[in-house]
C-alpha cells in the first residue's frame, strides 16, 4: 500500500470519526438540548417581578377566600334559624367586606402601579456564557431544530395563583349547593362549620404569604391574623352551642356533625 493509499485511508477514517462525533453529539442534544448563550444574545427577564407584584399576588392569593365567608354568611343571614348564628353571620359579612376592600385596593394599586413601571424597566437581561437546557428552562434562544426563539417562553410554567382562584371558585360553587339543600338547624350546624374550617384556612394562608409580603402588606396582614383568630375562636365558642363540643374538625364517627 503506497502513501497515497495510506493518506486516503486515514483521511476516510477521519471523516468516519468526525461524522461519527456529530451524529453523537445530536442524539445527545436530543436527549439533553444545550444552548450556550454568545455575546449580543439576550434572554427574556420572565419570573423576576417587583415587589409590588410580588404583593399583588399575594392580595390575589387571599381575596378567594374573603370572598367565600362573604357569600356563605350572606346565605346564613337569610336562612339561618339560630339567633346566635345569624348575628354571626352578620358580624362575617361586614368584617370581611372591610377586609376584602383593604385587599382589592392594594391589588388595583399595585396593578396600576406596576403597569405605569414596565416602560421603564429593561425587558431583557444578557448572561454570556450561560448554558440554557432547552428541555428545563421556560426561557430559549433556539429551540431544539434550531429556529431562533429571541427569548421568548416555549414552556409556560403553572400560574398558581390562578390554580387557586379555580379551587375556590369550585368549591364556592359546590358549597352553595350543599347549603341550598339543607335548611332549619342543619343548615345552622353546616354553616359554623364552614366557618370554624374556613377561618383555619385563612389564618395559616395569612400566616405563609406574610413572610414574602412587603412591609405595609404586612402590617395589613398582622391586623387580619389577630381578626381572623378572634373569628376562629367566636366560630368554635359557637360551634361548641350549634353542633357539640369541637376542636375545629368534625367528628368522622358522629354523622349528626357531619357537613353534607
Amino acid at each position: 500500500m503506497n502513501r497515497a493509499q495510506c493518506t486516503r485511508i486515514a483521511g476516510y477514517a477521519a471523516i468516519l470519526c468526525l461524522a461519527f462525533f456529530a451524529w453523537s453529539q445530536a442524539q445527545d442534544a436530543k436527549q439533553n438540548p444545550t444552548y450556550r448563550i454568545k455575546e449580543g444574545d439576550t434572554i427574556s427577564s420572565v419570573g423576576i417581578i417587583s415587589p409590588e407584584e410580588n404583593d399583588r399576588r399575594i392580595v390575589r392569593w387571599l381575596i378567594p377566600d374573603q370572598q367565600a365567608v362573604i357569600e356563605c354568611s350572606k346565605m346564613a343571614q337569610e336562612r339561618a334559624t339560630n339567633e346566635n348564628v345569624k348575628q354571626f353571620a352578620q358580624m362575617m359579612v361586614s368584617e370581611h367586606n372591610s377586609c376584602l376592600d383593604k385587599l382589592e385596593s392594594i391589588r388595583k394599586r399595585r396593578s396600576d402601579s406596576t403597569e405605569a413601571a414596565k416602560p421603564s424597566l429593561p425587558p431583557v437581561t444578557k448572561a454570556e456564557g450561560a448554558e440554557v437546557d432547552l428541555k428545563k428552562s421556560g426561557i430559549v434562544l433556539r429551540d431544539e431544530d434550531g429556529k431562533q426563539r429571541d427569548g421568548k417562553m416555549v414552556y409556560h410554567p403553572t400560574d398558581f395563583v390562578k390554580v387557586k382562584e379555580e379551587i375556590c371558585n369550585e368549591m364556592k360553587s359546590t358549597m352553595a349547593k350543599e347549603m341550598k339543600s339543607i335548611s332549619g338547624s342543619e343548615f345552622d350546624r353546616a354553616y359554623v362549620m364552614h366557618m370554624v374550617a374556613g377561618h383555619e384556612a385563612i389564618l395559616s394562608s395569612c400566616k405563609a404569604v406574610r413572610k414574602t409580603a412587603s412591609k405595609e402588606l404586612q402590617a395589613m396582614l398582622d391586623q387580619n391574623i389577630e381578626k381572623i383568630t378572634n373569628h376562629l375562636k367566636q366560630a368554635r365558642q359557637l360551634a361548641e352551642q350549634v353542633v357539640g363540643k369541637t376542636t375545629g374538625s368534625l367528628d368522622a364517627n358522629d354523622k349528626s356533625k357531619k357537613v353534607r
